[in-house]
């Protein structure tokens, strides 16, 4: 019930989010447990290899022409998609009762699923 706490909650959340991506990371990028974390990428250990790393890191991302649009499909997963989405749902849930909350949040799925009907067709 504290809607104004809204950007230190997200703040956590993301941050949270940021850590565990951050050791997926270092764990794929190092050939940890044999490229299990790869998911059939044949760059494994691409930190320990300079021109991989150069262009699977920012800013390399950004640089490379090839690689352009993936790095700005992240920035607008990271920053709208997850910060911006986070921000304005814990907003309208810290204005919501418990039992309303409950309900939109166990609908969700259904939610999800008639939109994506209506978008795929």
């Amino acid at each position: 019930k504290e809607p104004s706490q809204a950007l230190p909650i997200t703040a956590m959340q993301c941050g949270m989010s940021a850590a565990f991506a951050g050791i997926w990371a270092a764990l794929d990028g190092t050939g940890a447990f044999n490229g299990a974390l790869a998911f059939g990428s044949p760059h494994g250990a691409w930190l320990l290899d300079e021109t991989l790393r150069s262009s699977f890191t920012l800013p390399g991302l950004f640089f490379d022409d090839n690689m352009r649009n993936v790095a700005l499909a992240a920035a607008f997963t990271g920053f709208i998609t997850t910060a911006g989405n986070r921000v304005g749902e814990t907003v309208a849930l810290g204005k919501l009762s418990s039992s309303e909350a409950s309900v939109l949040l166990a609908t969700e799925p259904l939610w999800a699923a008639v939109f994506a009907s209506f978008l795929i067709n």
